[in-house]
Parts: structure tokens; sequence; C-alpha cells
């Protein structure tokens, strides 16, 4: 299955990281960063990419990683790997880390070789990662927005509130489901919920959400 047949929320901008990277893995060093800047405006524009990363992110060593490769080569491997390599791009990109050096040190003086395997085992990998994260996240979305549609029937059986305070409430509910990738604005519409949901029937479909948006 196709990684964009099961990602429903902003597809496009998951299609266009996967070219941005394949465009830089195939790309020629002397036009690597902007190929590199272009990867992370696109991660910047998308919630789900974003989501996706900072899951690889939380707990993440990037000083030991680095510290790690620079000692003995090894690169770290599944999320890690996308952490790091992410980590590593945004360091490049706002010039912290110098590619020319970076490829010259690890990868050799030949600069058309060194990046050829810094793609293999960098640029590509990151990609392939990044969308195993992507397919995870959906994983997890799709539970959430189980529990938000078990939460509007809970609402709607309800004898606690009016009709138009279930409209309301269901409103809230639609909108929670259209922004599920973002965590930020999840939380806000969780929080303003459990404003008015205060019956303690809600309380196990609230709390989940909260844990997923506080994730």
């Amino acid at each position: 299955m196709n990684i964009y047949d099961v990602i429903t929320d902003d597809p496009i901008k998951v299609e266009q990281f996967d070219a941005a990277c394949v465009s830089l893995s195939k790309s020629r060093y002397i036009l690597a960063e902007s190929k590199i800047k272009a990867v992370l405006k696109i991660v910047a524009t998308s919630s789900l990419l974003q989501n996706a990363l900072a899951s690889a992110l939380k707990g993440f060593d990037y000083g030991f990683e680095a510290k790690l490769f620079a000692e003995s080569g090894t690169l770290p491997s599944g999320k890690k790997l996308a952490a790091f390599v992410f980590c590593l791009f945004a360091d490049i990109d706002s010039g912290e880390v110098s590619l020319g050096d970076f490829l010259e040190k690890f990868y050799g003086s030949d600069m058309n070789a060194a990046y050829f395997s810094f793609c293999s085992e960098m640029v590509v990998p990151f990609m392939k990662e990044t969308d195993e994260l992507l397919k995870g996240n959906h994983s997890e979305i799709s539970k959430v927005k189980e529990c938000v549609k078990v939460l509007m029937e809970k609402i709607n059986g309800s004898e606690d509130f009016t009709a138009g305070e279930k409209n309301d409430l269901c409103y809230m509910c639609d909108s929670l489901l259209g922004n599920i990738a973002d965590k930020n604005a999840a939380k806000a519409i969780i929080i303003g919920l459990r404003r008015s949901l205060r019956k303690d029937v809600f309380d196990p479909y609230l709390d989940y959400l909260s844990a997923y948006a506080n994730a």
C-alpha cells in the first residue's frame, strides 16, 4: 500500500516532501544546500510532517549521536536516523555545519563520491524512515478519530444537553476531526470540550484525547 493511500490529511505536502528528498538525492553537490532548504521548508509548512518528526525527536540526544558518528562512523537506525538527519539538515541550513567540510571529513575528498555516499546513507533512509513515522502517526490518528466519533455519539445520546447545545458540541468535535493532525489546534479544541462536558461519563474520552494532544 502506498503511503498516500492511508494518509488523508495534507497528502500534497507529503508527496512534495518525498519528491524534494528524491531531488536532493539525485542532485549535484553544488545544489545540495538549496535542496536541503527546500526539504526543511516543506516540513515547516506541514503539521503531519512536523508531528512525525517531533515524535522521533522526543528524547533524542543529537549531541551524543553526532559524537558517536564522528568517532565510529556509526549512524543511528529507525526513527533516530530520521531525527539525526533532520537535525543535521537544520545545522547545514543555519550555517552551523558546512556541508562541504562534513562530506570531506566523513566521506572523503572526492566531492561527487562523497555526496553519493551521503545521499545513500542519510538522505534516502531519512525519507523512508520519515514515511514510516507518518504511517505510525496515521494509525494513532485513526484511533483518535474513532474516539471523537464515539464521543459525538455519547453527546447526541445524552439527555443533559439541548438540541442547540448538542449542535454546538458536535461542531467542536467536527472541528477537532478537521484539525487532528495539528496538535496545538487539537489541544485548544479539547480544552473547550472539557469545559463544556463536565459529566464523568465523558472523562475517559477527553482524557484519551488530551493524552494524544499533549504527547
